[in-house]
Formats: structure tokens, C-alpha cells, sequence
């Protein structure tokens, strides 16, 4: 977009990109400072095996925890998060089930933002994994059974229905039925409901308890017990070590690149420093 906001010119996608590197790297350091392991995840891990780096297209960064070690990042002291700020479910306008951190520095704009009562910054996410089930079969089961309180649960956090440009016609439908349903329900009470699939006793699957993905993910737990470090724009990262099965559950044969009509950034927002001498 590179237009001017208040007069502040906005980031160049070089420039955000930059920004959610030097975001990354403060955050390694707070979980090696923490002994909190994490790993990349998501589109971050594929772009770190692919292209030892950002996926050319993308504009975000995710990372992953086990429960354990998401609750202990998230119960982190102000002064231990090297001047980040945590959104979390506990914030009352919040209502998802993943925690951003927060750069207080740089304020987006996303194309939608009308949709959303809080302010927004500049954010990387961090996923929760749970433990889910001891059979695939199960899993599955619990994972379909929780997608419905999930999609009211998104959809709650829009304050007005807007059109989704990533998805097709017949795709918005659905969405905005959810959305009507979700003018009735409680956000709070969604989350209470959705984390009784919360397993805190060792299964033999697990699953990310926040997404909600057009195919099922549920990956064997085990994956998530030895980590590696990946490079990732010319620095090393924590990753899980058996990347290329979590990648090829998620992605399939993730090595292929997409068509270049896909090959587009996945969000659209502006960026900007709040204050310029913060540069």
C-alpha cells in the first residue's frame, strides 16, 4: 500500500518484514533467557526449510508452543518481555485462542479493521499445541465436534461482516451465517467450552486447540518433543526436528510451490512507527 497515514509514511513490505525479523530474534532470546522452548511453525517453518527465510509472498510470522510452555510464556513479567506487549484471552475485547506478541511501536492498519474493537499493532503469533487423543479416529471426532464453536467464536470477533477476497463466492455464505449466530453468543463462554478438549495428561496425538483449517491437523505428539535449530533469514531458530513430517501433514508435498496466480500476501494491512524518532 506505501500510502501516507497522519502524515507517517508507511513501512514498504521490506520494511514489516524487517521489523517482524528483529521481533523474532527478541523473542528467541526471551524463551533461551526463560528455558521456554518453542518452534516455528506454519507458514515460518515451511518458508525456513523452502527458503531459509520468509516465503516470498508472505507477511507474518508464527510460532508454536506446547501448553506447558505457552502458559509459562504468557505468565512472563512485563520487565522479561524486552518492551513487547501480550494479547492474550484475559484482555476483555480479545477473544481467540492464541496469544500475539505486540511491537507498542509500530500501529497497523488492516483492510478490515472496523471488524476488530482493539487497537492493533504489529504482531507475531504464538500458538498453543494440546495434547488431544490416543487414536486418530478420535481425534478427529473431538476436532470436527469443536470447528463449529470455533467459527462462532471468529466470527464473534467481527464487529461488521465483511467479504473474505481469499475465498471464493460460495465460501462467504457460510461465513455470513456464522456471523449472524455469533451476534448471540458469548465470546467467553465459547473459549470456556472449546478448552474442556484441553488435555493435560499425555496423549498420543495432539492438535492446535486455535485454528480452524479447512483440513483437520492432528499431528503425532511426539513430534514435539525434540527441537533443532533452522536458519531463518541468515539466523538459527528453534524448530521441531521432525519438520518435514508436521510440513508434509500440513502442506502435503510442500516443496512444490504454489501457482503463481497463489503467490500472493495472504493479508493486507499498512504499517507505520507511532512515533518517527522510534525508527
Amino acid at each position: 500500500m506505501n500510502k501516507v497515514e497522519n502524515n507517517k509514511k508507511n513501512l514498504t513490505m521490506d520494511e514489516i518484514k524487517h521489523q517482524l525479523f528483529l521481533m523474532l530474534v527478541k523473542i528467541d532470546q526471551i524463551c533461551k533467557t526463560n528455558n521456554i522452548q518453542y518452534s516455528l511453525s506454519y507458514g515460518t517453518m515451511l518458508g525456513a526449510v523452502r527458503h531459509k527465510g520468509f516465503i516470498p509472498w508472505d507477511d507474518d510470522l508464527d510460532i508454536l508452543m506446547t501448553r506447558d510452555n505457552y502458559d509459562r510464556f504468557l505468565s512472563l513479567d512485563k520487565e522479561k518481555l524486552m518492551g513487547f506487549d501480550l494479547l492474550t484471552d484475559k484482555d476483555p475485547k480479545y477473544n481467540l485462542l492464541f496469544a500475539k506478541v505486540l511491537n507498542p511501536n509500530i500501529e497497523i492498519k488492516c483492510e478490515h479493521e472496523d471488524r476488530y474493537d482493539k487497537e492493533q499493532k504489529l504482531f507475531i503469533d504464538i500458538f498453543p499445541i494440546d495434547y488431544l487423543s490416543d487414536t486418530e479416529e478420535e481425534g478427529i471426532k473431538i476436532v470436527k465436534k469443536s470447528n463449529f464453536s470455533l467459527c462462532l467464536l471468529i466470527a464473534a470477533q467481527w464487529k461488521h461482516f465483511y467479504v473474505n477476497n481469499r475465498h471464493k463466492f460460495l465460501r462467504q455464505i457460510p461465513r455470513f451465517i456464522f456471523f449472524l449466530m455469533s451476534r448471540f453468543v458469548s465470546s467467553k463462554k465459547l473459549i470456556k467450552k472449546l478448552n474442556k478438549n484441553i488435555k493435560h495428561e499425555k496423549k498420543k496425538y495432539c492438535y492446535c486447540i486455535a485454528l480452524n483449517r479447512a483440513k483437520i491437523e492432528i499431528f503425532p505428539s511426539e513430534l514435539y518433543e525434540e527441537y533443532i535449530e533452522i536458519e531463518f533469514e541468515g539466523k538459527m531458530f528453534s524448530c521441531i526436528k521432525n519438520y518435514d513430517q508436521c510440513l508434509k501433514i500440513i502442506y502435503g508435498d510442500y516443496m512444490k510451490l504454489p501457482p503463481e496466480n497463489k503467490r500472493v500476501y495472504p493479508h493486507s494491512y499498512d504499517a507505520f512507527f507511532i512515533n518517527e524518532c522510534q525508527k
